[in-house]
Order: structure tokens, then sequence, then C-alpha cells
């Protein structure tokens, strides 16, 4: 009896949440079913239906009508609004769908609607009409620490609602290239294709992230990663008020410090971010920012390398002030800027036919990035009234080419448009490229 009673205070010491653990009246064995029956109801399951278009086979290859094919895949996601009915789940579990069906854990079933998405931080807000939901509330995942217990709850696979636990074994990982702003918590708790939008929660049930990857395409390896609590409530506090993510920028470019950079820039680590580029007319060109200043923290906190510092931004509203400490010429110094929006080129400054059409870089973080090597033009919104529109352009197509020339970049696309007269373009879309011609 006495060697029982150590070895359940010894899993109490080593867990160090002895207020959560809690002990079986029966046998005395230590469980977290207590915090998991108040986690529970609030994570969905998420099914969704997504219509693919397949061309028939001709001799010439792909040719002729298309023949359509409906796929279902399945996600996970957690209630963050009982009234409302809001639903917090991964950009890329309901991309694209015709359909999107959330199921309770009481079996219940609810056709959802998208109130926003963004794939940048593959975040998104869903809703369903529903009653007797349960909530779960976002906590700070600013206070995490590696080794902190965690537990990953989702729909792995489709075989439902599915508990791992782990603990977290890194924080601030980046350079991992799936989303455009990066700084996932990585845990080595089982996450597994279906868990993507579920929650990573404490041993205290607090959310502290959304699971979204794994490494490895076949399971679970024991390196998952999840988006940060509080990027998550960041985007969705947009996607509530606004519908759509207005991103801070500060207008810079920016690259990873070197040993020679160090030796060069008289620093004392490898940490920070190195601006190579000013945008002109930026919050930064108008802070006093310069080109080889080493940007080292933000608000006070740490800036880790580029990513890190771009995805703290991206969390800024705009309008928003924030305190940059860099180094210039081996003096550590201190600068509020104000936080500006993301560059986007509107269609219809540079062309009659692109009039509707708003137009961004492509990012690492879009499904053509590596296919069309990093180089191309993003159609970020257009309209639907738009003669683009009418003649096939669509979201997130990536424009290739202008007429016959190769478009690499926004400052070469607008050169382009406002130089000559678009006869047609070439744009990627669905591992294929399509042709457009404007009608004279």
């Amino acid at each position: 009896m006495t060697h029982k009673i150590l070895g359940i205070f010894a899993c109490l010491v080593l867990l160090g949440v002895g207020a959560v653990v809690h002990s079986h009246p029966h046998d005395g064995t230590t469980s977290l079913a207590p915090m998991l029956e108040n986690v529970t109801p609030a994570v969905v399951n998420i099914q969704v239906k997504r219509i693919a278009a397949v061309p028939t086979r001709g001799y010439w290859g792909p040719s002729g009508p298309r023949r359509y094919h409906e796929r279902q895949s399945a996600g996970s996601g957690l209630i963050i609004d009982a009234e409302k009915g809001f639903v917090v789940t991964n950009h890329h579990v309901v991309s694209g769908a015709e359909e999107i069906v959330v199921t309770l854990l009481d079996r219940r079933e609810f056709t959802a609607s998208v109130l926003g998405s963004d794939p940048d931080t593959d975040v998104a807000l869903l809703r369903i009409e529903a009653d007797d939901l349960q909530e779960l509330n976002l906590g700070k995942s600013d206070d995490l620490r590696v080794g902190d217990y965690v537990v990953a709850i989702g729909n792995p696979f489709g075989f439902g609602q599915t508990v791992t636990s782990g603990i977290i074994s890194a924080l601030g990982r980046t350079g991992l290239d799936i989303e455009e702003y990066e700084n996932f918590i990585q845990t080595d708790a089982a996450i597994n294709p279906g868990n993507s939008g579920g929650p990573l929660v404490n041993l205290e049930g607090q959310v502290i992230g959304i699971n979204t990857a794994i490494v490895g395409s076949s399971g679970s390896v024991g390196i998952g990663f999840a988006i940060p609590s509080n990027m998550v409530s960041s985007v969705v506090a947009q996607l509530i008020e606004h519908g759509r993510i207005s991103r801070g920028v500060l207008g810079i470019q920016m690259k990873g410090v070197t040993t020679q950079d160090a030796e060069v820039y008289e620093l004392d680590s490898l940490d920070g971010a190195v601006i190579t580029d000013i945008v002109e007319g930026s919050s930064a060109e108008k802070a006093g920012l310069m080109i080889e200043d080493v940007i080292v923290a933000i608000d006070g906190d740490v800036v880790a390398d580029p990513n890190a510092l771009r995805a703290r931004v991206s969390l800024k509203r705009v309008g928003e002030s924030v305190n940059v400490e860099f180094i210039r010429q081996g003096q550590r110094q201190k600068i509020d800027v104000t936080i500006g929006e993301a560059f986007v080129v509107r269609g219809g400054e540079l062309s009659a036919q692109f009039s509707g059409v708003d137009f961004d870089n492509l990012k690492v973080s879009h499904d053509a990035y590596n296919v069309v090597d990093g180089r191309g033009v993003v159609v970020s919104e257009i309209d639907k009234s738009s003669v683009a529109y009418s003649l096939g352009l669509r979201k997130d197509d990536v424009i290739v080419a202008v007429n016959r020339f190769r478009v690499d970049s926004l400052d070469q696309f607008r050169e382009l448009a406002t130089n000559y007269e678009i006869a047609g373009i070439r744009y990627y879309r669905d591992r294929r490229t399509y042709t457009l011609i404007f009608p004279n």
C-alpha cells in the first residue's frame, strides 16, 4: 500500500499539476478524464465535400468535357462561442469546400458556413446554428515552456474523437514553408491526418494551440505542429469583425543573421533580422529605420529570425504602434513604429482589363509556390462582376505571364501592365496552365 501511495505522489510531482490530475475513487489511479470531460464536448469533427473537375483524356492528352468527382475529407475544430455557434479550424480543412458538416460529440450534425478564412496563418472561422453548445476559451500561448505537458484532441483518420498526450518539444518553430506566417508550437503528442483544426490543450484544459501539421504524410512520427493560441486569437478577432485579415507590416525586406554579420554588426548572438531593403513610403521608412539595421526585439520580445519577426508583426493591427529595438553601427537603439497595411496592387489602377482584381506577390504558403519556382503574381481578390472573372480568372490563380513576357514578381507585373496594352495572360491553377485572351 505504501508503495502505491508513493507511486501516485511521484506521478503528481513529475506532472506538477496535482490540481488537474485526479485519482480514481476506486483504485487510486491518476487520470485526466475529469479535465477532458469539460473539454471534449466543445471539440467537433468536420466533414468537407469538394467537387473536383477531372478532364477526360484524348489521344493528344487531357481534352474534352470535364467530369466532376465528389471528394470528401475530414478534420477537426473547436467551439469558441456557444451562443453564436463560432467554430475555429484550419483554413486547409475547409478551403474549396462545397459543403461543410460539423458533428458534435453527442453526434448531432450541422451544416456550417465560413465566416472568414486566412490561408497565411491557416486559420478559418465557421458558424453553425445550434443550441446547447459548449465552448472553450483560447489561452495564452506566450506563457508556454518547453517541457509543459499537453493533450491533442481531434479526429485522426476519421475514426472519431481521439485524445493523445505529450509535451511541448519546442517553441517558435519556423522555416517549414507550410504557412506564410510561422511560429509553431512543436509537440510529440501524436497528431495524425484528421487532427488538423483540433485543439492542443494544457493539463488545465486551456487551449494553447490549434493542431495544423505533421512531419511525414502517413502518420505521426512524434513531431507535430500547432498554431499558437495568441496568433489564433488575433486572426479570429479580425475575422469576426471584418470577415478578412488586414495584415500588419513594417515595409521591410530581411535576412537572417550569419556569423559574418554578427562580427560586422558587432552582435552578441545570431538572433535578429538584418534589414536588406525598405519599401518607399512604408512605416519603417517614416520611422527612420535604415538598411543594415539589425532588429533584435519587438515590444521587448527577442526576435530570433526574420520569420519570427514577420509572425509577430502580423499579429498587430494596422495603425497600432510597436517598439522596435535594433542595432546600428554597434549601438543598440529603440524606436516606435506604426504598423502599416500589407501592400496590395489594385488592378484597375494599372489596366482596364484588370479592373476589379487585386494582386499580391506569390507566397511560400501558396500551393503552387514550388511548382512555379516561386515566380508569379497571385490574384488575392476578384470581383465577380469584373471582365477577368467572366473570362475565367479566379482568386488564388497565379499569373505567370503577361502577353508573352514571363512575370516573376509584383513589381515586374506592374511595369508590364502599365507600359503595354494587355492582350492576354497565362495563369496557373490546379496543376494546369491556362490562357486568357482579353476581347479587343
